[in-house]
Formats: C-alpha cells, structure tokens, sequence
C-alpha cells in the first residue's frame, strides 16, 4: 500500500483527483484518500481490522442476488432460514455535506512534467436525484470523439492531448465538470473553454440531431454492459445496497428518452450557479502567483 502511494505521487491524474475530492467535499468523508496516507496505513494492525470487520461487515447488512438460469424456489428453500437467524438490517446511513463552498477555489501542485492535468467541477447529484439521467446526457453531449469537447478543444484548437467530462453520483452528493491533458503554456485558455462548452449548455438547448445521439449512445452502452448475468447482479446488488429500485436497471432506455433539452439546461445551469474546484497538476511557469500551491 505505501509503495502505492508512492507511485501515485508521480501521476498527475491521480493526485488532481485526490486534490479535487478534497477540496470540493471539504470535511466530508469523500475528500478522504481511500488508499490511506503515509501516516494511517502503519497503524494498521489485525486487531484493527478485526474490529472493522466486526462493527461493518456484518450478516445483518447482507444484500443476496442471483441472477440467471437457475431453479428459484429451491433458492428460495435454502436462503429463507438466514433472514430468520440474523437481525434487520439497519440500511445505507447519509452523512451531512459541510456547507457549500463560498467561492470558486483553485488549487495547484507542481509536479515536473512535459504535461498538465486540469480538473474543473461543481458539485454533482445524489444517486436517487431523478435529475441524474438528464446529467448523463449532458455528459454524452460533451463526450467521446464526437463530443464537444473533443471537438472544441482539441480539433480546433489542438489544446488537449485527452479531454473529457466528468461526474460521480454519490449517496451524498456528486460532482460534476470537465478535465484535460495539455501543454503547461496552454493550461488557463484550456479552462477557460471547458466552462464555456459547460456554459453553453446552461444557455443554450441542445440541437434534437445531437440529442438524439447521445441519448442513443447512453441505452446502447448500457444494453451492452448487462450483457453478462454478472453485470445484472451487480447493478441490482448495489441499487439495493444505496436504496435504488432494482426494476430501474429495465428502466433505463425509458427514463433516458423522457430527458428533454430543456431538463439538461436547467440543470446545468442550477449545477453551475455554485461556486466551482479548479485543480491543476504540472510546471508552476505558467500558473499566476495567486492561485496558491498546494
């Protein structure tokens, strides 16, 4: 695990995230690394993960799917005596976010690399907020070879070595926003366009033909990716898990085509009246000395 962090130390990825999770979801669980830092993990003992495993993985908590060929009612025989024997569970617990951030923040590390990695994002939704399905098509709107970001930054403007959107949902709450790999020199015009392509989706109704293909591009990856009787497991243990109808996951095409341009809109725009995180990874030439270090 420490050699872990150590190799993270040296990907600007992985620590603009880590930086971006801290500051935007200040003293809330989410801003902690999931790994461990440097100073917990020797702390670590088999006492310790005795306790945890006593206090959180516990049978009354168990969530059981089977998904597939298979002969129900013996299941059914074989597993109906575990609920008996064990106690109710007590669900998913919510933690409180700390208050909303008061203004944009911006956080760079410097980190001596040909290339700088750049983060922008707001906060997001929860992972029951029906509104979610109208972000995802956000997010395939600026998406992919095809999307706008792509399009923007790195067809026409040669800005990006990657670029793309980014969201979580979260049992909390989410993110939402944008990042890019480009040359250190081009860093604050690459920002300031991921929020203008953000921002033109807050003022300006999505095009039906574009619509259409991103609402067909999100069913068609999500089709494919529950192909498999393990995937429908998986996607029905978890909606269970955080409180999610299963029969959601067979919803999907459905609640995807109901999202209008004008839901997505609204949307952004609600998102993006927040203050923002800007975080970014690489030579400290050509970042002004007010953004502060990190």
């Amino acid at each position: 695990m420490l050699e872990g962090l150590r190799t993270r130390e040296d990907r600007p990825a992985q620590i603009g995230s880590r930086l971006f999770m801290e500051a935007l979801f200040e003293g809330h669980p989410y801003a902690r690394d999931p790994i461990g830092t440097v100073q917990t993990i020797p702390t670590l003992s088999k006492a310790t993960l005795d306790d945890f495993h006593h206090r959180i993985i516990r049978p009354k908590d168990a969530v059981f799917v089977l998904t597939g060929n298979a002969h129900i009612d013996a299941w059914c025989d074989a597993l109906n005596h575990i609920p008996q024997s064990q106690p109710k569970g007590e669900g998913f617990k919510k933690v409180a976010l700390s208050s909303t951030l008061k203004t944009d923040v911006f956080r760079f590390h410097e980190l001596k690399k040909e290339q700088t990695h750049i983060m922008v994002g707001w906060r997001g939704l929860t992972l029951t907020d029906p509104s979610r399905y109208a972000l995802q098509v956000a997010q395939a709107v600026l998406a992919g070879q095809g999307g706008r970001l792509f399009i923007e930054l790195r067809d026409k403007k040669s800005l990006a070595y990657s670029v793309g959107p980014m969201s979580m949902d979260g049992v909390d709450s989410g993110y939402f926003g944008a990042f890019i790999g480009c040359a250190p020199e081009k860093g604050e015009t690459a920002i300031a366009m991921m929020r203008s392509e953000i921002e033109k989706l807050a003022t300006t109704s999505i095009p039906k033909i574009e619509l259409d293909r991103a609402v067909r591009y999100l069913i068609g990856s999500h089709d494919l990716g529950l192909q498999k009787a393990s995937a429908v497991s998986s996607s029905l243990l978890f909606n269970e898990i955080y409180g999610i109808p299963g029969e959601e996951i067979f919803q999907y095409a459905d609640r995807v085509r109901a999202v209008r341009a004008e839901d997505v809109q609204a949307l952004i725009a609600r998102i993006i009246e927040a203050p923002s995180v800007t975080v970014a990874v690489g030579p400290r030439a050509p970042w002004k000395a007010e953004g502060g270090s990190k």
